[in-house]
């Protein structure tokens, strides 16, 4: 009898679980038509999808076979190349189409007037979409990056006092002591034999990630703080080929992924614990808003990893593409030099000497412009939205908006938007294109506009200055032209220069 009874419930439960299936399912195929149709409804249509992982798939091959060719020639058109699949939409539906990530259904936009309702004009009814907030909370922990709501101003608060424009100037110091040793070790390569090759882009992230973590945690923490980004990039080499269904793994389960996020846990709070109250770090402005508001431990934690993270790898590539475009154009290196000798005089750059270098601005909009860190971003809809006078977006639905693209718009920056051409930013911002406000977007916009901007634009300018003083290059003829992105736009085999001793009176 009381196997009967044993058999008669697992077949019960069995049964049950296949219901709810067949339930997820019917309801999966229901959504995605509705939402087809509303969309077809308005002229905007898409590739057709698989009813599990929607186009990921296709999404993630095309990115493969992209990712195993270099590019023919070195050319700044770089969107067939880092975005494979939404140039092919683009091309066979339209400047607005409709593709699926798993569950996620996504809308494809390039008009910057569009851009800034959603960035902007509509805030309080857009948040990050569902896939990158995943993605984010996995990675960085419900930081200001997902946050939203009350969450978010709160936090935001928090981040806004750490990176305050007079917080940042105390770390001017801490950058100049973290370039120079860099500087040197190449000065020493170029004394053994008047120039030499160089892989740029790993010491600028090793350079990045020591500013970063001397000034958010002070040199007391920085052993310990140090191997947080080793184990975050870990962890992102066990994720790159995941499904969309990854992040449904309990976090109990006793998987790599897991373990590696346990450690990072125990790495903050070690580091958190250790901390002094020093003045002038990230950390202790944060502890200090903590314990005058509602934020954790925990919120300060989060907001940490964000900022070490995310502050490492976009001010590493900012560098590392502008070394670059001034290595293929030595008439614009030669134009910086002779300002930063000017304004210097030989002496170490300080907050108030940045703010007189015009073509240094210039240069660092037009590499931000061409090779944006942050190449793409999405939010989704918190309830039935119209964009413009004619697409309304379903609540549930992201929209998704291609930096890179927008970038690149003939529309906006004229013929030559393909070239590199600092002038074009010879009076600010925003007289550089048509419509600035949408169409140039290195930081984004509106109330999510980059906290971390200050700092990183900062570390960009004053490592520039140093190296500038110090030295001269060019590109090497090693270098395979192969941008990608991973979390940020990136050269996919480093970045070769060649460089010498700076002639001062060439």
């Amino acid at each position: 009898m009381d196997r009967v009874v044993w058999v008669g419930l697992v077949a019960a439960a069995c049964w049950i679980a296949v219901l709810k299936l067949v339930e997820l399912v019917v309801k999966s195929w229901w959504r995605r038509r509705r939402i087809c149709q509303v969309m077809e409804g308005q002229g905007i249509r898409g590739p057709p999808c698989n009813l599990l992982d929607g186009n990921y798939s296709e999404i993630k091959r095309m990115q493969a076979e992209a990712a195993a060719v270099d590019m023919p020639a070195l050319t700044h058109d770089i969107v067939a190349r880092v975005f494979p699949f939404q140039h092919k939409c683009t091309r066979l539906y339209g400047k607005h189409f409709l593709h699926w990530w798993g569950q996620d259904p996504i809308i494809h936009i390039t008009e910057p007037e569009l851009i800034v309702e959603v960035l902007s004009l509509k805030f309080g009814h857009w948040q990050k979409s569902s896939q990158l907030r995943r993605a984010m909370e996995f990675l960085f922990g419900k930081g200001l990056l997902v946050a939203v709501g009350e969450d978010w101003v709160r936090q935001r608060h928090a981040v806004n006092s750490a990176l305050s424009a007079e917080k940042i100037k105390c770390f001017v110091e801490v950058v100049i002591c973290c370039v120079k040793p860099m500087v040197r070790k190449w000065e020493q390569r170029v004394e053994e034999g008047g120039e030499a090759e160089v892989e740029v882009k790993q010491d600028m992230l090793d350079m990045a990630t020591e500013i970063i973590l001397r000034s958010s945690f002070g040199d007391e923490c920085y052993d310990e703080a140090r191997r947080y980004p080793e184990l975050v990039y870990r962890l992102l080499g066990l994720t790159s080929k995941s499904s969309p269904f990854n992040s449904l793994i309990p976090s109990f389960v006793p998987t790599k992924k897991n373990q590696l996020l346990k450690e990072i846990e125990q790495c903050f709070y070690r580091v958190v614990a250790t901390h002094t109250q020093q003045r002038n770090t990230i950390l202790s402005s944060l502890l200090g808003c903590a314990a005058r508001s509602s934020l954790s431990v925990q919120h300060v934690i989060d907001e940490c990893k964000n900022i070490v993270f995310a502050g490492h790898e976009t001010t590493a590539h900012m560098l590392t593409w502008t070394m670059m475009l001034l290595g293929l154009h030595p008439e614009w290196q030669q134009r910086a030099f002779e300002e930063v000798a000017e304004v210097c005089k030989g002496r170490d750059p300080t907050s108030d000497t940045l703010s007189k270098l015009r073509v240094m601005n210039m240069i660092v909009n037009e590499s931000l412009r061409l090779y944006p860190p942050g190449a793409q971003t999405a939010r989704e809809a918190l309830k039935d939205m119209k964009l413009g006078d004619r697409i309304t977006i379903p609540a549930g639905v992201s929209v998704a908006i291609n930096i890179v693209e927008v970038h690149r718009s003939v529309e906006m920056w004229g013929d030559d938007a393909l070239e590199f051409k600092p002038q074009r930013f010879a009076e600010g911002v925003s007289r550089a294109c048509k419509q600035p406000v949408g169409g140039y977007l290195p930081f984004l916009l509106g109330p999510r506009v980059c906290v971390g901007q200050g700092l990183a634009l900062m570390e960009a300018k004053l490592a520039l200055v140093l190296i500038l003083q110090r030295l001269s290059w060019r590109l090497s003829p090693n270098y395979r032209h192969a941008p990608i992105v991973a979390l940020t736009l990136q050269p996919q085999h480093g970045m070769q220069l060649v460089i010498s001793p700076r002639t001062h009176d060439r």
